[in-house]
């Protein structure tokens, strides 16, 4: 159409758009000079803000790499660099997995997980063994992340840590409680350990044993005041109680009749300690319980002929006491209880174990005494010995004492010769 056969209504909306148009490039314009104005300052600030990220990544205690979607590695901090012994120039560059600072066999695992992360799937952090340049082992720590530019995945980011010192305490801790629990289960006694309602926790497998169980897991979800014979278990209860109340929370040398799993009961000792929390108060107990329905039975056959021969030996002026093939004490005269009491040696020592009351005996006296039990003949010695700064010149028989045909008990005579 042309211009003069256009309506004047027609010219008048044609001027008012070319003025609206005109007003907005002069606003685009404007904006340009404002942005073109502005640049250099955003410039310098764009420039201000990476040299503190980069300040930032080089300060960081923990090693920050970053690698492409391919796996090479574009860039590093300091921090990785001291962790792994390379420099800069032999790190960045070169694909992970041909540094050489990881194990052959570890690399195909990590292959996976880089993928994975790839493919969108989440990552928990990642403990790996590491080899520094200079030929050393290390474990490491480490945490991967996807790195992202405008929607689309550019690589993966690795932050790493040594934690060669943390495995080796956790190696440790391991390695002491295995101690714990191997010292726990050799020990020849039940061992149990539960809490302040009695619940047993932990036990050994003498415990089981000796209470019947084939496994310590038959006792799961049991009490220790189960395993108390009913005519006992008013008294042990009231002894329990005061256990708690003890300051010292320690109880030892408890005769208790305890009941198997067979319902058979057996006589036991018992010691108990106090487990306690960070503010002293006590929340459980450790108890080592021993069998001692033997000793009870020998002391019961030994309690008949006593008043017999105890004149008789309490007589003598020469120290006397007799063994089971325990190497258990049952009997002693009055000169033995005198000549310990005097060196400050226990007394009270019937059942104790002849090695437990004399540690200082020298190990050929338990293989003069095997030899006694196995031969049924009596070994005569004579011995010095020192105790404390008394030395003394003795001489022992050591006698056998036969039931059925066979060494029973050895009944040893030791006489002072010193003058």
């Amino acid at each position: 159409m042309r211009d003069e056969d256009k309506t004047r209504e027609q010219l008048t909306d044609e001027l008012a758009e070319l003025r609206r148009r005109n007003a907005e490039l002069e606003a685009l314009e404007t904006e340009y000079k404002q942005v073109k104005k502005m640049l250099p300052k955003a410039n310098e600030d764009l420039r201000v803000s990476e040299k503190r990220y980069r300040t930032l990544i080089e300060m960081a205690p923990d090693g920050i790499i970053t690698m492409d979607t391919k796996g090479f590695i574009t860039s590093c901090n300091t921090a990785t660099l001291d962790l792994i012994g390379y420099s800069r120039d032999e790190y960045v560059g070169k694909h992970f997995s041909k540094l050489g600072a990881l194990r052959v066999r570890d690399i195909p695992r990590y292959m996976k997980i880089f993928q994975s992360l790839l493919r969108g799937e989440p990552s928990s952090p990642l403990e790996f063994i590491f080899n520094r340049k200079d030929g050393t082992t290390r474990w490491g720590e480490g945490r991967l992340a996807v790195i992202e530019e405008n929607g689309k995945k550019t690589g993966i980011l690795l932050i790493a840590r040594d934690i060669t010192e943390r495995k080796q305490t956790e190696e440790t801790l391991r390695n002491s409680a295995q101690v714990w629990q191997d010292t726990f289960n050799a020990i020849n006694d039940g061992v149990a350990v539960a809490d302040i309602d009695g619940n047993l926790i932990q036990i050994n497998e003498n415990f089981a044993r000796l209470y019947g169980y084939e496994s310590t897991k038959e006792l799961t979800g049991k009490t220790f005041f189960e395993l108390i014979a009913p005519k006992d278990f008013t008294r042990t209860m009231e002894m329990y109680e005061g256990f708690l109340k003890e300051e010292e929370g320690f109880s030892r040398d408890i005769e208790i009749t305890q009941v198997k799993k067979d319902g058979s009961e057996f006589s036991a000792r018992l010691s108990i300690a106090g487990l306690r929390d960070g503010k002293g108060n006590i929340t459980g107990s450790i108890a080592v319980v021993r069998d001692i329905t033997e000793r009870k039975r020998a002391e019961e056959a030994l309690q008949e002929s006593e008043i017999k021969y105890r004149t008789m030996i309490d007589s003598m002026n020469d120290l006397i006491h007799v063994i089971d093939s325990d190497m258990r004490i049952v009997v002693f005269n009055s000169a033995f209880q005198q000549w310990s009491e005097d060196l400050g040696l226990e007394t009270d020592v019937i059942g104790w174990k002849l090695f437990e009351v004399f540690p200082f005996l020298p190990d050929k006296v338990r293989d003069e005494y095997q030899q006694v039990f196995d031969t049924g003949e009596m070994f005569i010695t004579e011995e010095n010995m020192r105790i404390g700064d008394r030395e003394f010149i003795t001489a022992t028989r050591k006698i056998p004492i036969f039931e059925a045909g066979n060494p029973k008990w050895v009944i040893t005579i030791v006489s002072d010769i010193t003058e």
